[in-house]
């Protein structure tokens, strides 16, 4: 393997890691009782290994639409691979290997652990779209500068929206909140969806920024009342079906 390869591939993975453990210490900071590393990093790799379902669930789409001939807009074809296949399956990898597991043990680590797989799945597709870059013989200068772009915008995405996914979940299943819960799910995918139509539609630059900051700091303000809920219940270091 020659040097510039391997340059490519540790840049591609180091370029890719870093926003998403940067977010990751910003989350951590929203939790009263620290969680064990090795259950953080193992939900953190959950959250990766979610990009094999989400990439096979999409070939087959492709597969489908081609075999039966589908007439599908660019837009729904964004909407459906980029936001409802991809927060469907984190939801479910949250609710398999987290939910039922002894380490969660109180309401935010709803947050915590949904953060995680979020950060898993957006780390995957850094280094995807960064060894892209590379591939084509990209400027290191313009793949810092699309890293960047990317941390202040997929990564925040990726967090909120399966933030919104986690909690919808566990109003469900632990406070038999089924409608708020179908709600906050449905918001997650919207706020996904949204980001990737902007991302496809929008050419101007300010045009993007304002819609996009207008977006997020809706459904942040909205977030940040959910993680404050959560809070609020692991004060007394119990689920909502034990409270209410």
């Amino acid at each position: 393997m020659s040097s510039s390869v391997f340059s490519a591939i540790f840049f591609s993975f180091v370029g890719g890691l870093i926003p998403s453990l940067l977010w990751g210490m910003v989350v951590l900071t929203q939790d009263q009782h620290s969680e064990k590393k090795r259950n953080l990093v193992w939900v953190f790799g959950i959250g990766a290994a979610v990009a094999v379902p989400v990439i096979l669930a999409v070939r087959s789409l492709d597969w489908g639409i081609d075999t039966l001939g589908v007439a599908l807009s660019e837009q729904w074809y964004l909407f459906i691979t980029g936001a409802l296949i991809e927060e469907v399956l984190k939801g479910g990898a949250l609710y398999l290997f987290v939910f039922r597991r002894d380490y969660f043990d109180e309401p935010i680590d709803t947050f915590i652990y949904g953060a995680a797989i979020a950060l898993g799945f957006a780390a995957v597709e850094n280094i995807i779209f960064v060894g892209g870059e590379f591939i084509l013989s990209t400027p290191t200068i313009q793949v810092i500068g699309l890293l960047m772009f990317r941390t202040v915008t997929a990564v925040i995405v990726h967090l909120v929206s399966t933030a919104f996914i986690a909690y919808g979940l566990y109003i469900g299943v632990y406070a038999r909140s089924w409608l708020p819960g179908v709600l906050s799910v449905i918001l997650g995918i919207g706020v996904h969806g949204a980001y990737n139509l902007l991302l496809s539609a929008t050419h101007e630059a300010s045009l993007f920024i304002n819609t996009y900051t207008i977006i997020m700091l809706g459904a942040g303000v909205l977030m940040y009342r959910r993680v404050s809920y959560l809070q609020h219940h692991s004060h007394h270091k119990t689920h909502l079906d034990e409270t209410d």
